[in-house]
């Protein structure tokens, strides 16, 4: 039963493991992948294979406990700037994707 078990685990982190990486590498559009878990330092590692890490700026941001590892949490003023490229030149249209975990909701209910 502990053999099966362990199996099963096995093969849910493998697949797991194979989804992401299948969906990082196979989007060719795919510019920049922040997945901010880095848990440490003042650096953010890009994912994907253009690997324009960022870097944050400011003091006000701390590397808390989310739900599947490390999250950043950023307060007004601090950001992460993405260096330079050539990719990021002449954009017509851009797509942001984020998880965001509010302290308090405002009525206003922006970010």
């Amino acid at each position: 039963m502990k053999k099966l078990m362990f199996s099963a685990v096995f093969c849910a982190f493998l697949t797991f493991g194979l989804i992401v990486t299948c969906a990082v590498a196979g989007d060719p559009n795919l510019i920049i992948y922040l997945p901010m878990d880095d848990g440490s330092g003042t650096t953010v590692k890009d994912m994907s294979p253009n690997k324009l890490d960022g870097k944050i700026v400011g003091n006000d941001y701390k590397w808390i406990d989310a739900k599947k590892s490390k999250g950043l949490e950023l307060v007004s003023g601090t950001n992460i700037q993405i260096p330079d490229n050539k990719l990021l030149d002449g954009m017509k249209a851009l797509t942001v994707e984020l998880w965001v975990k509010m302290d308090t909701h405002q009525s206003t209910r922006l970010i």
